[in-house]
């Protein structure tokens, strides 16, 4: 009789197991988090592999199911019209579009209840918010990438020139160090380039080098009330026909594969070229970027920025996701290689690891970058219609086509005419 009842005992046992195993199975969310960072592709070296390992370790009620995605803009909203998506990436430009159609959750909620803001770079964070500067934060950036500007310390050397001080100007002292820097052959074919053209195309105009430029000299993308482009400004003339200038003396040119060959002295570039100098045979180290008519500027970056699906059952566990890629931040585990994490602890982590990691780095450098950053929101709905036309216009520029303060001010009617456009559209 005793023995009939263990075996009823260990039975029921095993069934209330079985009970418990599949409610929490059952318990567990799936989230879908898709990104266009395909983390195969060498020149996008990323951290999410080991971000999700971790988190679903630390979240094992949570799973990730993870989608890099080709062609991520044009199949993103089809994705979120099905409902297939919880998190997604976005960048700054489709901000207003994801918004004004409903597609993004409202995270200020959830940012006013976990997060101390005082913990991170808000103006980071404030990236995040439309209308910008006071809006609801949609999208939250966990990674800064400001300028950094690297130089050939070898090619300096050979040309008689010092270390870039601390307070070197654009107009007077990158020119005259351009002029030392540039070397022709016998042919009449430039073997050494003072500076790179990455970044500094026409078209490059919220980015490392142009953008930076641009806005050092007081040159901003909208009127005061943000809601037009003004790139007609005489502050945006004067900045590009000075970056117009430094390319006719020939001090512009080639890309950051010869900066890191030897054959372009400076580079305006982010980050993410200090492992790859590292790898490199060069001698190169950091120096402060330069000051314009405005002072130094720094446009910030740190793409992408991670948002949650207005249409996801689970915006609670998308929120917990979120959340612990931004408190658990450290100076490695960063999303994309090459950025720097917008916490403040593992910021100065970074800054301090960059110097022993990449010998060369200076990171007081970095951190007058960090400190003198901004960035350029987008304004409307319409915006990559817009930066469209601009960047179409301006290259009309770069080929010589038609005068820099002409493109300008064609770019600007061009774009402002789209905005106009689908204002009374809606």
């Amino acid at each position: 009789m005793k023995r009939a009842a263990d075996q009823i005992a260990v039975s029921v046992t095993v069934l209330l197991l079985m009970i418990i195993w599949s409610l929490s199975i059952s318990a567990q969310v799936t989230l879908r988090v898709v990104s266009w960072v395909d983390y195969t592709n060498p020149v996008h070296v990323s951290g999410w592999p080991a971000v999700l390992e971790a988190f679903e370790k630390a979240h094992p009620d949570i799973k990730i199911e993870f989608y890099p995605l080709s062609g991520y803009w044009q199949k993103t909203p089809i994705m979120l019209a099905a409902g297939e998506v919880d998190v997604l990436d976005m960048t700054l430009a489709r901000i207003p579009e994801y918004v004004t159609s409903g597609m993004l959750l409202d995270l200020t909620p959830y940012v006013n209840r976990d997060l101390n803001m005082r913990d991170y770079h808000v103006y980071s964070l404030d990236r995040g918010r439309y209308p910008y500067p006071d809006g609801p934060i949609w999208t939250i950036w966990t990674m800064m990438s400001p300028t950094i500007l690297y130089y050939n310390t070898s090619l300096f050397e050979k040309a008689g020139l010092p270390a870039p001080p601390r307070d070197w100007t654009y107009e007077k002292d990158l020119v005259e160090f351009s002029r030392k820097l540039l070397r022709i052959g016998a042919d009449g074919t430039v073997e050494q380039y003072p500076i790179s053209n990455y970044y500094l195309g026409f078209t490059d105009r919220t980015n490392y080098g142009l953008g930076t430029i641009r806005h050092s000299f007081g040159a901003q993308d909208y009127t005061p009330d943000g809601k037009r482009f003004a790139l007609d400004t005489p502050e945006n003339i004067r900045a590009w026909e000075f970056v117009d200038s430094l390319r006719q003396a020939g001090f512009i040119g080639a890309g950051y594969e010869q900066f890191l060959n030897g054959s372009v002295a400076i580079q305006f570039h982010s980050p993410w070229l200090a492992p790859r100098a590292a790898l490199s045979n060069i001698s190169w180290s950091t120096a402060f970027v330069p000051i314009g008519p405005a002072g130094r500027r720094v446009p910030l970056h740190g793409n992408p920025s991670i948002a949650i699906a207005s249409t996801t059952p689970h915006p609670d566990e998308a929120w917990t996701f979120i959340r612990y890629i931004l408190t658990t931040q450290t100076a490695t585990s960063v999303v994309l290689a090459g950025n720097i994490p917008t916490k403040k602890s593992a910021a100065l982590e970074w800054l301090t690891m960059s110097e022993q990691l990449w010998p060369g780095f200076r990171p007081e450098t970095a951190q007058l970058s960090i400190e003198s950053s901004f960035f350029t929101p987008a304004v409307a709905p319409a915006q990559p219609e817009a930066d469209s036309v601009i960047i179409d216009t301006l290259r009309r520029a770069e080929r010589g086509e038609i005068p820099v303060a002409t493109a300008l001010a064609e770019a600007t009617r061009l774009a402002n005419a789209i905005l106009e456009e689908r204002e009374k559209g809606d």
